[in-house]
């Protein structure tokens, strides 16, 4: 935006005028209000000196790092926000507490109930059981045209009605009751160009698979959305030891934990950069028959843009873990 480029840009000459200078009679002419030595104001770091001492130096650092990193990092709202107590300088203090809330409740065990049949016709009523043994998926990235012979598409009707239905509700839902979640113009918007997206195989069954292969990432949002319905405490068997905690509830915790972890990095970090790479070979095979304008013409950008979503989201999961506090504080509700 205009407004942030042109106060980002005074920052920064300001900043390497009080560098170069350092005095105080500087500091004036650099545009940074002198305030008494040794006192840091709102328009900048204080000076103490006739020239820039290393104090001055780090001051005018700290004081450049807020307006070019703090402020832009919170400008925008991230999906880990969701789930883990964030500050304000994107630390991650630890996992959410959850005061009870029955439109979010409500809503977060439609999808971990809705989900299941999708999850169940995709991958037992979909796909060669060879789909969950890793020799397959070696194979499968060793060729890029391997998936379709794993797909039989037996119950290929059934899971492509579920996973309509299932979108269509979701996103009623978040239309009528938008209180059931933290950003419903998000959740819609990723609803809406989801349908868009599948419309191609369902429009062109010979790439149903190019469905069910995406769709395996709702086993990481099952996984995503248990996390918070099961632990509404915010316990931390991850960080700590809760003497109090049961150990079949701590256990409980860990494996939903585990299995969030390990299908985030396999299917968003891993599986989905590599359909990408798929899904154009498949276009360039459709483009030598039909041309550049077809059908498949819309997988590729469309797949681009939740591969971006995926590693933005990873990292703010990654960059909030490595600035980690050691306090957990309760969530005050949506």
């Amino acid at each position: 935006p205009a407004g942030l480029s042109t106060l980002l840009g005074d920052q920064d000459r300001q900043f390497k005028c009080l560098l170069l200078t350092g005095s105080r009679p500087a500091r004036d002419r650099c545009g940074m209000s002198s305030g008494p030595p040794g006192r840091r104001d709102a328009s900048g770091p204080a000076i103490s000196g006739r020239t820039a001492s290393w104090s001055d130096v780090a001051d005018a650092l700290d004081h450049f790092a807020d307006v070019v990193v703090k402020r832009p990092l919170r400008s925008a709202r991230s999906l880990i926000e969701d789930h883990y107590f964030i500050d304000e300088a994107f630390r991650l203090l630890g996992p959410m507490v959850y005061h009870p809330d029955k439109a979010r409740d409500t809503h977060d065990w439609f999808n971990l109930v809705g989900l299941v049949p999708v999850i169940l016709l995709n991958l037992l009523g979909c796909w060669d059981r060879r789909i969950f043994f890793v020799a397959t998926w070696r194979e499968v990235f060793s060729d890029m045209r391997a998936l379709p012979a794993l797909w039989h598409g037996r119950q290929w009707i059934p899971f492509a009605a579920t996973t309509i239905v299932y979108f269509i509700s979701d996103s009623i839902w978040v239309w009528a009751v938008p209180q059931c979640v933290r950003s419903p113009k998000t959740i819609l918007g990723h609803h809406m160009v989801t349908m868009a997206y599948l419309s191609v195989p369902l429009f062109f069954p010979e790439y149903a698979w190019c469905m069910g292969v995406c769709m395996i990432v709702e086993v990481n949002t099952w996984f995503l959305i248990a996390r918070r319905a099961f632990n509404r405490q915010g316990h931390s068997p991850w960080f700590s030891v809760d003497l109090n905690l049961p150990l079949t509830e701590s256990i409980r915790i860990k494996l939903i934990s585990i299995a969030f972890y390990l299908t985030w990095f396999a299917i968003r970090i891993v599986l989905y950069p590599y359909l990408w790479l798929v899904f154009c070979v498949y276009y360039l095979d459709r483009l030598k028959i039909h041309g550049p304008f077809n059908v498949l013409l819309v997988s590729p950008p469309l797949h681009a843009v939740f591969i971006g979503l995926n590693f933005k989201w990873t990292i703010d999961l990654v960059r909030s873990k490595l600035k980690r506090g050691k306090m957990k504080i309760p969530e005050k509700g949506l």
